[in-house]
C-alpha cells in the first residue's frame, strides 16, 4: 500500500490488494476536501484529516459521506462556489451512490470493487468531448458499457500478435546404466600412471 493515508480511499485503507480507477477518483476527492478545508478552516484542518491510522480514517471518511446533503460540512468545508459543489456534487455521486443510494457499506467489505464508472456521470464531468476520446460503448458482449475501457486498451488487445510457436524437440533418451564401466573407469583414475611418481 502506498500513498498517504489523508488521501487514500476506504478501500484501500481496508486492506484491499487491488486499486480501481474509482479508488484513484476517490483520492482526487479527498484532496479537492483538504484543499477546500484549508481555504475555509485555515492550517487547523477538519477532524477528518486529523486522523492517520488506516482503519480509524476509513470510517471517519465513511461517516463524513454518510449524508450528500451534509458531506462538504463534514469535511471542514464552509465557502465553495456553486461550480466547484456542482463538481464535487457528481465526483460524490460516481464515488458513493449506485442508483441513487448510498453504497459506502460496500467499499468496507472484502470483495471485488462494488462501484462500476458510471459513464453519464465522467461525461457530466470531464465534458464530452473528452470522454468521447476514452470512451466508446459496448467492446464485448460480456462487458457493460459502463466498464468499457478505454480505446487504446481495446486497440492494443486486437493488435498483439500471438507469440510464435516453438518447435517440438523429441526427448532425449536416458543413456542405460551401465555399473561396471562406471567402476572401472574410477579404478582408471586411481591407478597411478606409469612415468609419474606415487609418494
Amino acid at each position: 500500500m502506498t500513498g498517504t493515508p489523508l488521501f487514500m480511499s476506504i478501500r484501500v485503507l481496508f486492506g484491499h490488494p487491488t486499486r480501481s480507477l474509482l479508488d484513484d477518483i476517490e483520492s482526487l476527492f479527498y484532496v479537492a476536501m483538504y484543499a477546500l478545508s484549508h481555504l475555509s478552516l485555515g492550517p487547523s484542518a477538519s477532524p477528518a484529516f486529523n486522523v492517520h491510522e488506516n482503519k480509524t480514517a476509513a470510517y471517519v471518511k465513511l461517516g463524513s459521506v454518510t449524508s450528500r446533503v451534509s458531506y462538504l460540512e463534514c469535511f471542514g468545508v464552509k465557502v465553495c462556489s456553486d461550480d466547484v459543489k456542482a463538481q464535487l456534487d457528481l465526483l460524490y455521486q460516481l464515488l458513493f451512490c449506485r442508483d441513487s443510494q448510498f453504497i459506502g457499506g460496500k467499499l468496507t467489505e472484502g470483495k471485488a470493487e462494488a462501484r462500476v464508472v458510471d459513464t453519464t456521470i465522467m461525461r457530466k464531468i470531464i465534458g464530452s468531448d473528452l470522454a468521447d476520446q476514452i470512451y466508446r460503448p459496448q467492446v464485448d458482449n460480456d462487458m457493460p458499457v459502463e466498464n468499457a475501457p478505454p480505446k487504446h486498451k481495446t486497440r492494443a488487445a486486437k493488435t498483439k500478435k500471438p507469440a510464435p510457436k516453438k518447435p517440438k524437440l523429441a526427448p532425449k533418451k536416458p543413456k542405460p546404466a551401465d555399473n561396471s564401466n562406471n567402476q572401472d573407469s574410477i579404478r582408471d583414475r586411481l591407478r597411478p600412471r606409469p612415468g609419474r611418481s606415487t609418494k
